[in-house]
């Protein structure tokens, strides 16, 4: 007669193979039909080594890195561990429209203010009282240089008043027409009262001096919104004007130096004087023979 088998001896070893896969290693635990066990080295089981962790890759990873090795080792092949310099490659920035013909080959036209500009007439320096009273109540706003990328931004002050004074002649205000020996709140080195279709206030002064670049320019705050368009319209025309000789006096907050800056016909002149060399309120003049600046490294001949 058969002893009956104990079905929980029996069956325990298939469920073990059955959920943890078949042992791997020879020396792993054996589980007898009576019960009893052997000691036994812990086993790994095939269903284990199958699992992927956390850290390792997946297919697609292992599958990007052999890709990416495979065409390093082509390209080293091929270039010899040298690439070829590649042409450089243009890209759009803000002073492209400096140049004519930037976008498409045409040329950027300046906007229009929302009024015809039919008039522009420059105030002399004895219409200055005259020009006061008009506009006594007029409450200004400015446009300062260095908002924009236009020529009347970047080119140097020094020449804008050489174009300023080819197109519209003398400035109505200088810093020569005030006793320069006294100290002043500020010293602005010229200025060129217009009036628009005569009625609109126009200003146009020097930005800071003969060494920095574009101007300032003001009209009633009424027309704030047509300034920069009001601005383009009344220089533009200067900008077209060929230069012509002028001389100033120009202070230097920087340094409290005084200087004489101007325009002689072929060089932009910057010479070092002595503020006691001046005259209350009388304008300098363009020597016929221009002596030596006292400081070589105070002159310039740039005409940008």
């Amino acid at each position: 007669m058969i002893p009956p088998v104990r079905s929980s001896a029996f069956l325990l070893p298939i469920l073990c193979l059955a959920f943890f896969g078949m042992p791997v290693d020879t020396h792993a635990q054996q589980i007898s039909s009576d019960g009893s066990t052997a000691p036994v080295r812990t086993a790994t089981y095939s269903g284990d080594a199958e699992r992927p962790t956390d850290t390792s890759p997946t297919l697609v990873e292992r599958y990007q890195r052999a890709r990416l090795q495979m065409l390093a080792e082509r390209m080293q092949r091929e270039t010899q561990g040298r690439v070829a310099i590649a042409g450089p490659e243009r890209f759009r920035v803000p002073s492209d429209s400096l140049r004519p013909g930037a976008s498409g080959g045409e040329k950027a036209s300046s906007p229009a203010p929302s009024f015809p500009v039919s008039r522009v007439r420059a105030v002399r320096k004895l219409e200055r009282g005259w020009y006061r009273d008009r506009f006594s109540e007029t409450r200004w706003s400015f446009l300062g240089a260095g908002r924009h990328f236009t020529p009347i931004d970047t080119t140097l002050t020094r020449r804008l008043r050489a174009q300023l004074q080819a197109h519209y002649g003398d400035p109505t205000q200088v810093l020569a027409d005030f006793n320069l020996r006294k100290p002043r709140d500020e010293y602005v080195q010229f200025e060129y009262w217009l009036v628009v279709n005569d009625s609109i206030p126009v200003k146009i002064s020097d930005a800071n001096g003969a060494r920095d670049r574009g101007l300032i320019v003001a009209t009633s705050a009424k027309y704030r919104d047509d300034l920069f368009a009001l601005r383009q319209a009344v220089l533009e025309p200067a900008l077209r004007a060929r230069p012509a000789p002028y001389v100033d006096y120009y202070f230097e907050s920087e340094t409290r130096r005084w200087y004489r800056t101007g325009y002689d016909g072929s060089t932009y002149f910057l010479d070092p004087i002595s503020r006691y060399r001046t005259t209350p309120g009388q304008r300098p003049r363009l020597d016929a023979r221009r002596s030596a600046p006292a400081d070589p490294g105070a002159s310039s001949a740039s005409t940008r």
